[in-house]
């Protein structure tokens, strides 16, 4: 029982970090655009 509890919350919180990297890499993407526009006007 508790094997499967560690193995959801596990999964849960893996999802949850891939989540946030997403997030973290689609802003960083962003802000190096909005950088590389300003560098190349």
């Amino acid at each position: 029982m508790t094997e499967l509890l560690d193995f959801y919350i596990e999964r849960i919180e893996r999802e949850v970090a891939v989540e946030a990297h997403r997030e973290e890499a689609k802003s960083r993407g962003f802000w190096e655009r909005l950088t590389l526009f300003g560098r190349v006007r």
